[in-house]
C-alpha cells in the first residue's frame, strides 16, 4: 500500500494581488510629471509622414486662439490619460482583491473543482469598489468620490473635456471629488500660515508646526466649461488611490489571517 499523493496546493500571491494598483498610481505619477510640462514658444503642428512629406494640422499658421484651444485639449487629454490608467488599473486591482476573497470564504481548504465567480465584467469602478468593500465588511461603503472621479473621466473621455449638461449632477455642475492628504501650517496661537507650494517656504513669523490631515476636496465644473484639474491636484487624486487602495488590500489580509490561510510573513508580502 503506498501513501496517498498530497492534495494540490493553492499559493495567494499578495504582491501580485497588489501589482495593478502599484502600476497605476507610479503611470499616473510619472504621466503627469511629464506631460504637464508648458508647451512654449510656436507650437510644431506638422507630423513627418515620409521623408520628404508633412502632415500639417492647419493649412496656414494657427491663430492665437487656436494655439490655445490645441494647448487646452492637450492638457484634458494628458489628465484623461491620467484619470483613465487609475481607473483601470484600479479595476484589476479590485478584481484580484475580489478572487482571493472568493478562495478565502472556504477557508485554508478549498474544495476541488471550486470555481470562483469573478467581477471582471462589472464596468463601473464605483459599484464593484462597493461590492468588495461590502464583501470586506464594511457596512456602508462609501464610494462617492469613485463616482464622481469615474464620471470626470468619461467626460474627459468623450467629450473633450467640456462638461455636458447630462454629466452636471452637483446642483447643475460636475463635481471632482477625492480624499487628500493636507499639511496645514500653525503656529503656538492656533493661526494657520501659508506656504509657498513652489519653494516649500512657510509664510510665518514665528514657528509652526505642521499639522496634517485626509480632508475632502472638491473642484466644480459647469457646463460648457472644460475641466481643468492641476498635476497638484492629479498627484493628489493618485495618492487617494494608493491609499483607499491599500486600506483594502489591508483589510484583505486581516480576513486571509482569520481564515488561518496566511502562513509566513516576510518583507513586503505574505502567502
Amino acid at each position: 500500500m503506498t501513501d496517498a499523493a498530497p492534495p494540490p496546493q493553492l499559493v495567494l500571491d499578495l504582491d501580485e494581488v497588489m501589482a495593478p494598483l502599484q502600476v497605476g498610481v507610479r503611470r499616473a505619477k510619472v504621466f503627469i510629471s511629464i506631460g504637464s510640462q508648458p508647451v512654449e514658444g510656436d507650437l510644431a503642428l506638422d507630423a513627418m509622414m515620409g521623408p520628404r512629406t508633412h502632415l500639417r494640422v492647419f493649412a496656414s499658421p494657427p491663430t492665437p486662439e487656436q494655439s490655445a484651444q490645441v494647448k487646452a485639449e492637450y492638457a484634458a487629454w494628458i489628465t484623461d490619460c491620467v484619470l483613465r490608467d487609475l481607473d483601470v488599473h484600479f479595476h484589476l486591482f479590485l478584481d484580484r482583491v475580489w478572487l482571493v476573497l472568493q478562495f478565502a470564504a472556504h477557508g485554508a481548504l478549498v474544495p476541488a473543482g471550486f470555481q470562483p465567480q469573478g467581477i471582471e465584467r462589472e464596468t463601473n469602478s464605483a459599484v464593484k469598489a462597493e461590492r468588495v468593500m461590502a464583501a470586506l465588511g464594511e457596512q456602508a461603503p462609501d464610494v462617492s468620490h469613485f463616482r464622481c472621479l469615474s464620471n470626470a473621466r468619461n467626460v474627459l473621455a468623450h467629450h473633450v473635456g467640456i462638461v455636458p449638461a447630462d454629466k452636471a449632477h452637483h446642483d447643475g455642475r460636475l463635481k471632482v471629488s477625492w480624499l487628500s492628504l493636507v499639511q496645514r501650517f500653525i503656529d503656538e496661537d492656533g493661526v494657520e500660515h501659508p506656504w509657498d507650494q513652489e519653494t516649500g517656504q512657510v509664510l510665518a513669523d514665528k514657528p509652526t508646526r505642521v499639522q496634517i490631515s485626509y480632508d475632502v476636496m472638491e473642484r466644480f465644473f459647469a457646463p460648457g466649461e472644460r475641466i481643468s484639474l492641476t498635476p497638484h491636484e492629479v498627484v493628489q487624486i493618485a495618492l487617494f488611490y494608493e491609499i483607499e487602495g491599500g486600506k483594502l488590500f489591508d483589510r484583505l489580509v486581516g480576513r486571509l489571517r482569520e481564515a488561518g490561510i496566511l502562513r509566513a510573513e516576510r518583507g513586503g508580502g505574505e502567502r
